[in-house]
Parts: structure tokens; sequence; C-alpha cells
């Protein structure tokens, strides 16, 4: 093999050889970004699990909150048809 053959197969592996670590680096470089996207889901998730037990917490609340009224509505209206019934009656003036 001749010196010049020889010096393109060690030029060929230095190239090789650089080319294998640029994708190392990728690699870590992309291992990391995984990593860190894994890490941002995973809140994201524990995110949507909060939220959605506060508008759970939030229509029950507002079921209750529609109860009172309309028991208080109703009351009113008893009440109101019973200052009516009195007025009618003569007993009011």
């Amino acid at each position: 093999m001749t010196p010049e053959k020889l010096d393109e197969i060690d030029q060929r592996l230095e190239a090789h050889a650089e080319a294998i670590a640029q994708l190392r680096n990728q690699q870590q470089t992309n291992t990391a970004t995984v990593t860190d996207l894994q890490r941002v889901t995973s809140e994201l998730l524990d995110i949507a699990r909060l939220h959605q037990q506060a508008l759970r917490v939030s229509q029950v609340n507002a079921d209750r909150d529609r109860a009172v009224i309309v028991e208080n509505q109703v009351e009113i209206r008893r009440i109101w048809e019973y200052l009516l019934s009195t007025r009618h009656n003569g007993n009011g003036h």
C-alpha cells in the first residue's frame, strides 16, 4: 500500500472519528431534550389533574349555590303569597 493511500485512509478515519464525536454530542443534546420534555409533560399532566379537580369543586359549589338560591326563591314566594293573602283577606292596610 502506498503512503498516499495510507494517508487517505488516515484522513477518512479522522473524518469518521469527527463525525462520530458530533453524533455523540447530538445524541447527548437529544437525550437532555427528551428528559426535559418528559419533565415538562409530567408537570403539565399534574397541572391538568389539579385543574380538573378545581373544576369539579367549582361545579359542586355552583350546584349547591343554585340549590340555596332556589330554596330562597321558594321562601320569598311563600312569604309574598302570605302577604298578598293577608291583604286580600282584609288583614292588611
